[in-house]
Formats: C-alpha cells, sequence, structure tokens
C-alpha cells in the first residue's frame, strides 16, 4: 500500500491495545475478509470488480503503537501486489454502509445484557450472522473502531457510535 493513502484507500481497524493475541487477529481478520466476500458477491457491480483477472485478493497492513493495533485491509492485484485503490474505495463503502444499517437495526440489546442479533432466529441471512460476528469481535476490546472514507464506527461494551 502507498505510504500516502487516504483513509478511503483502505478500511480500518484500530484496537486499543499495543499487544494482540494471535487467537484474536486471526478471527478478526478471517471473519471480516467472510463478511466482505459474501457482501461483495450479493451486488452485480461489486462482484464484477472482484471477478477481474488477474483476481484481486484483500491485503493487510497492521501497525502497533504504544496504545493501539492498527490493520489496514486493502485489495491488490493477485499477481502484482499493486493498489486496487478504486474496489476498495467501493467495497470499502459499501461494506461500512451495510455493516453500520445492520447496527443501526440490531442494537437493542436483551434484559440479560446480551445483543439481540447474537440471539436472534436462524432466519437471519448468513451476511447478518457474519456481521454479528464481527461486532462481537470488535467489541472485544471497548474504543475498537471500524473506519472507511471519514466514516468511523466505534464500539463499547454495550454499544457503538457513528462518526
Amino acid at each position: 500500500m502507498n505510504s500516502n493513502s487516504e483513509n478511503s484507500n483502505f478500511i480500518g481497524i484500530s484496537i486499543p491495545v499495543r499487544t494482540l493475541q494471535v487467537s484474536y487477529a486471526s478471527n478478526l481478520l478471517r471473519v471480516i475478509q467472510a463478511a466482505i466476500r459474501e457482501l461483495a458477491q450479493s451486488s452485480n457491480q461489486t462482484n464484477q470488480l472482484l471477478s477481474e483477472k488477474p483476481s484481486p485478493v484483500l491485503s493487510s497492513i497492521i501497525t502497533f503503537s504504544d496504545e493501539q493495533s492498527i490493520i489496514r485491509l486493502f485489495f491488490t492485484r493477485s499477481d502484482s501486489q499493486d493498489d486496487l485503490s478504486e474496489l476498495t474505495e467501493e467495497i470499502g463503502k459499501t461494506f461500512l454502509n451495510s455493516f453500520r444499517e445492520f447496527l443501526s437495526g440490531n442494537s437493542q440489546s436483551s434484559l440479560f445484557g446480551f445483543n439481540v442479533p447474537e440471539n436472534r432466529s436462524q432466519h437471519d441471512s448468513s451476511l447478518h450472522k457474519r456481521y454479528s460476528q464481527v461486532s462481537g469481535l470488535l467489541k472485544r476490546y471497548p474504543g475498537t473502531s471500524l473506519s472507511h472514507s471519514g466514516v468511523s464506527i466505534t464500539f463499547t461494551k454495550d454499544g457503538f457510535g457513528v462518526y
């Protein structure tokens, strides 16, 4: 990824801890990748972008500071590692908007403190199940944020805020 990339050229995850457990990071990346892939395949426009040859791949850069871990996700060409900024912009925008709509429609907690989306009927779409997994992992560290193109969703233990 180019060092001068703007926020529209990646999907950012900021986790307010310096040290990440490998199992947590691996699970988070796997679940987000699956959610992005499923969402992209559900839209003709993004599915067409993903089916170009050579195949695009979701890549990441992980950096650490004294206070946080930052994961940047972006698409590259599988054969050259060249950035696919247009693809990242389109899918990133679609992903954040769709995920925000999911959270807004499912933000109610039960009387017992667990989130309703985690306990809904089996009639939920598989994408909603993936989003529920993503939100559960992002809530693990209160203050974690997911961002793209100036929109940020910050998670707390019991909720989220959109900025």
